[in-house]
């Protein structure tokens, strides 16, 4: 498993555990590609949310999916 270090250089490296040899538990890319979210916006949230849980894949890929959902509704264009 990666180090503090290694994890905070190497954010969008998915960590394998025990529990999810796949390394993924929310799978956010599948829904920022349906959304269209940009790769560099998508990109930079990855990178805040390392940083902010170097330790932890699983809340990092819970919070990158809850920003994707906000930058969505923020950029959202009125349907009317």
């Amino acid at each position: 498993m990666s180090t503090t270090a290694e994890t905070a250089t190497q954010p969008r490296e998915r960590l394998e555990t025990a529990f999810n040899p796949a390394g993924v538990v929310f799978d956010y890319r599948v829904i920022a590609k349906a959304k269209t979210i940009p790769d560099e916006v998508l990109r930079s949230i990855e990178d805040e949310v390392a940083r902010e849980f170097p330790n932890d894949p699983m809340l990092m890929e819970l919070h990158v999916l809850r920003a994707i959902n906000a930058y969505d509704k923020l950029t959202c264009k009125d349907e009317e």
